[in-house]
């Protein structure tokens, strides 16, 4: 068989039989071990990496676009990036851990970043407002603390 991209002849590998009706994905696996889907695999390789880092980042600016706007709506102003670097954060301590060789103070940082997370991921913009001690405005009532909000 000739790549349409080259000039190498490439060979299947042969069983000795002929499958007059081979299972379901017998023949592609066959065909993606063979040199000539090399390039093929590759570029399509590089576009799935490509691919899901720009949806990792939409992901997380969209995260941070909903926060910023729910916060708005309880009367507290806070930058949509700001948001985001703490969602990125969180993301990068949640899925590889807490890196080694930090400072207390960045340690506390991603711990930190992952309160506020959790807090976004369960629509609570009063807990996020507190971590980010930016508490919105309580309104005045007359009575004890416990009906105050």
């Amino acid at each position: 068989m000739r790549d349409a991209h080259s000039s190498d002849v490439c060979t299947l590998e042969r069983t000795g039989r002929v499958r007059y009706n081979p299972a379901a994905g017998v023949i592609r696996k066959t065909e993606l071990s063979g040199r000539w889907m090399e390039f093929w695999n590759d570029r399509i390789q590089k576009e799935t990496d490509k691919s899901r880092s720009m949806f990792y980042e939409k992901r997380i600016f969209g995260l941070a676009r909903q926060t910023a706007t729910g916060l708005l709506e309880i009367g507290v102003k806070y930058e949509m990036t700001s948001i985001a670097n703490y969602v990125r954060d969180a993301l990068k301590y949640k899925s590889e851990g807490m890196p080694e060789g930090i400072s207390e103070k960045r340690r506390g940082e991603y711990e930190l970043a992952g309160k506020v997370f959790d807090a976004i991921m369960n629509f609570n913009l009063h807990k996020v407002a507190e971590l980010l001690e930016v508490p919105p405005e309580r309104p005045k009532t007359f009575g004890n603390l416990a009906t105050r909000r």
